[in-house]
């Protein structure tokens, strides 16, 4: 049986607001009011979602580690600016307010910052009483929390009164953090086959304070956002202890593994062995979503235990679901959705950072054919390879390969290529009068390499073309004796026959697709769903990687067609619930 630790569920001290019904009858004096009265009052706690209970055996899962925990929130993950209740009629329409925001259906409750004062964070926040006047003679029915409402006031239409439905199903953003806070929104989970989310009220309002203390309405809250971190583990990694100096920047500090050996062909027969280095980088996110609801979407009509393979997938006990719906991609104009995805130029994270996501779950189970090629959040690792020389320095491992072989250095892969139109040569105009004009072979300088495919070919993301570096040259070829120009259309052809892999100054990426909690083969296996924490523990790295030419064109993480490239790490899902687990970067090993 798997044990859970809860580490924190308070988020926030008794918050009360005064709620005064526009009503001419008077109000038992301790009584709930069910939607009479002309002052009543409501007392509010915020809370954190829980952890999942324990007591179900069927909780130990193959695929997830044993001992999972939660997790508190740090610094800004936990900070409240300020917090705003959104009420509603029992038909879903806004229950307007006399006395606040011009007539609106909300109150803001602001936070004033004092650092290191506690009440300003989810542990707890000052209490407060707030008068409202509405504008129907009845109490509100229900009630939706916002909290840091400002990070996106557009969502929020700049404070327009706002339906149910609209809160509910229709703000779809995409920014919800900023330098100091995070937005939250109620938690959404499973009760008895319904979708609860909305606090409801009815015959909560008290009249009289003291009343209202006494019987608080509990509203939990969780993040929009997920979290992510990545370390390494084991003894695969080691720090670089020397000052160590590659392409002008030190290593000296940086992780680093071995991932092969290099084996290349001499003249005499012999083959010149060397063992390649990957040094981390940096690291980050790929295929991410970039849009989110700011209320979670769930389906209880095809969310199970079973078809997820996470149990429970939603517990009523500790208010709160470990799966969702996510904004799917799609769409044209204004509401296109892609998947982001970033240049390597931009994995400069580094391990022990946490980088924050929104969510991005499959609506199909992931197959073992499709664990690296979909849509759902990868993670990626953006390393330097490299060798150390006969003297000890430091050398990138420019690693390219072209038509299955394998060679150290761009200058190595462009011979290849001029052996290949070894036929033409450029001409070098005479010096001297009357001597006659040079014929010579073309030089490394003459080839250069470009990530832009042909026109009507398709290619992988990752591999380069070999061009003419001087469009304008003009090539000859010997014809019957004589030196005729050449038509520079089948040179081009010939040099872009065959695309090459070019590990520009040893870039390269490796990635894996970011587990969930669910068991392998089911649906939860794969995804990001908001306010969980996803800590990636690296194992090892193994092979090449993916190429890296161009440092600042954008990545579509793509595994080389090559078998030797692996990540091996482990992902863990926490509340923040974290997501353990070890992965190893290798597309050949389904991990």
């Amino acid at each position: 049986m798997k044990k859970f630790t809860m580490l924190s569920s308070v988020l926030a001290s008794a918050l009360m607001l005064g709620v005064a019904s526009c009503s001419s009858e008077d109000v038992a004096g301790g009584d709930a009011q069910n939607g009479k009265g002309t002052t009543s009052f409501l007392a509010v706690n915020l809370k954190t979602v829980g952890n999942a209970p324990t007591g179900n055996a069927r909780q130990t899962r193959a695929n997830s580690p044993k001992g999972e925990t939660y997790e508190d929130g740090e610094g800004k993950e936990n900070a409240i600016k300020s917090v705003r209740f959104y009420f509603f009629n029992a038909d879903g329409t806004p229950y307007i307010l006399n006395n606040v925001n011009g007539k609106g259906n909300y109150i803001d409750r602001e936070v004033k910052v004092n650092p290191g004062d506690q009440s300003q964070t989810v542990e707890g926040i000052t209490e407060t009483v707030l008068v409202l006047n509405g504008e129907n003679h009845v109490a509100p029915a229900s009630m939706l929390t916002v909290i840091n409402p400002d990070i996106n006031p557009g969502l929020l239409k700049d404070g327009a009164p706002l339906r149910w439905s609209v809160m509910r199903k229709e703000l779809v953003g995409t920014k919800f953090y900023d330098d100091d806070h995070f937005m939250m929104s109620n938690s959404t989970y499973q009760e008895a086959g319904n979708d609860l989310c909305t606090t409801q009220l009815t015959g909560k309002t008290y009249a009289s304070q003291d009343a209202a203390q006494s019987h608080p309405v509990n509203v939990y809250v969780e993040r929009v956002n997920a979290k992510v971190n990545a370390n390494v583990v084991g003894s695969n990694f080691e720090t670089e202890t020397a000052d160590v100096i590659l392409d002008g920047v030190t290593m000296k500090g940086n992780q680093r593994t071995k991932v092969g050996d290099l084996s290349l062909a001499k003249e005499d027969g012999t083959s010149d062995k060397k063992e390649i280095f990957a040094y981390i980088v940096g690291w980050g996110l790929a295929t991410e979503n970039g849009r989110a609801e700011l209320f979670k979407q769930i389906d209880t009509q095809k969310f199970t235990d079973e078809i997820l393979g996470i149990y429970p997938w939603s517990s009523a006990d500790y208010h709160r679901s470990f799966w969702a719906l996510s904004f799917p991609f799609g769409g044209t104009g204004e509401g296109k959705n892609e998947p982001l995805n970033h240049p390597f130029s931009e994995y400069t994270n580094k391990l022990g950072e946490a980088v924050y996501t929104l969510p991005n779950t499959p609506k199909e189970v992931i197959d073992d054919a499709h664990a690296y090629d979909n849509n759902l959040t990868k993670f990626v690792v953006a390393a330097r390879l490299a060798y150390k020389d006969g003297d000890g320095s430091l050398k990138p491992a420019e690693i390219c390969e072209y038509k299955g072989q394998e060679f150290l250095g761009t200058e190595n892969l462009k011979n290849t290529y001029l052996n290949e139109i070894s036929r033409f040569y450029k001409k070098v105009p005479a010096t001297v009068a009357g001597e006659p004009d040079k014929y010579v072979n073309l030089t490394p300088s003459d080839i250069t390499f470009t990530t832009t495919a042909p026109s009507g070919t398709e290619a992988k993301n990752y591999v380069v073309f070999a061009a003419l570096a001087n469009p304008n040259i003009t090539l000859y070829e010997k014809k019957g004796g004589n030196w005729e120009v050449a038509d520079k259309a089948v040179v081009n052809k010939m040099l872009q026959e065959a695309p090459a892999e070019v590990r520009k100054g040893g870039m390269a990426y490796y990635y894996t697709t970011i587990k969930h909690l669910g068991e392998v083969g089911k649906l939860g296996e794969y995804g990001i769903v908001r306010n969980h924490s996803y800590q990636i523990s690296l194992n090892s790295i193994k092979g090449f990687g993916t190429p890296v030419y161009d440092p600042n064109k954008i990545i579509v993480p793509t595994i080389p067609s090559d078998d030797k490239t692996y990540l091996a790490a482990k992902i863990n899902v926490l509340s923040w619930r974290v997501v353990p687990s070890t992965v190893d970067l290798d597309k050949t090993e389904k991990k």
